[in-house]
């Protein structure tokens, strides 16, 4: 469906003894309208317990045109490599990182014609905590992983298109977006390395069954990331 997908997505580096609970409620008010409510409980020992929710709608206006909306929260754990780091003298880890905050709204249609699938998305984040993975420590003399202080806001808009055929899938997006950031010196002092303010990919899936086996070949080029705007 888009960016709205993202929300709430589990976390990449749970601690002992970690418990998710998640509902959902579907329903269906009238014919062309679906309406889900999702909620979710993290309770964490390695870091604060947290609750997300998300609320998306859709509505298909025609049989080739369908249009969505959703809002709500969410958070990132820390991956592994982020905490622990991946070899000494290429990335330090950062054990006292904290989990990323998001709250999100997006909007966005979808447009399928023939064997032709488009997709328009409008998008709205507002993160805390924001996990830099490209920071250098001059101190620890190498690159590690901090917590942006302050919030990142940005706003942009995303556009796909893909298309199936017997055998296979291609795909092709682009993604724009403006990034402001109000960050303070501390822990990271700067804003993240991560954040691309234009970038572009394309790639092809293909599938092959053969003697009861499927094989898959996935090809994907990714454009070089821009320079944010802080």
């Amino acid at each position: 469906m888009g960016r709205g997908e993202s929300l709430g997505r589990s976390p990449t580096a749970p601690g002992h003894g970690d418990l998710e609970r998640r509902h959902r409620i579907p329903a269906a008010p009238r014919e062309r309208w679906r309406i889900s409510v999702s909620g979710r409980h993290d309770d964490s020992s390695e870091f604060a317990n947290s609750d997300s929710i998300r609320l998306a709608t859709h509505f298909q206006w025609r049989d080739d045109t369908l249009f969505w909306a959703a809002v709500g929260t969410g958070i990132k754990q820390p991956s592994f490599v982020e905490r622990y780091g991946y070899t000494p003298d290429s990335f330090i880890g950062n054990p006292d990182l904290e989990a990323e905050e998001n709250e999100h709204v997006s909007v966005g249609a979808e447009y399928r014609r023939g064997p032709w699938q488009h997709g328009l998305t409008l998008y709205r984040d507002h993160l805390a905590d924001e996990i830099n993975g490209f920071l250098f420590d001059p101190d620890l003399g190498g690159f590690t992983a901090g917590n942006d202080d302050g919030t990142s806001k940005r706003h942009g808009i995303e556009w796909s298109s893909a298309r199936d055929w017997t055998g296979g899938t291609l795909r092709v997006a682009r993604t724009t977006s403006t990034v402001r950031t109000s960050t303070a010196p501390g822990r990271s002092g700067g804003p993240s390395g991560r954040r691309s303010p234009r970038s572009s990919s394309a790639g092809t899936a293909s599938r092959s069954t053969r003697a009861h086996s499927t094989w898959t070949t996935r090809t994907t080029w990714t454009s070089p990331p821009g320079r944010p705007r802080s």
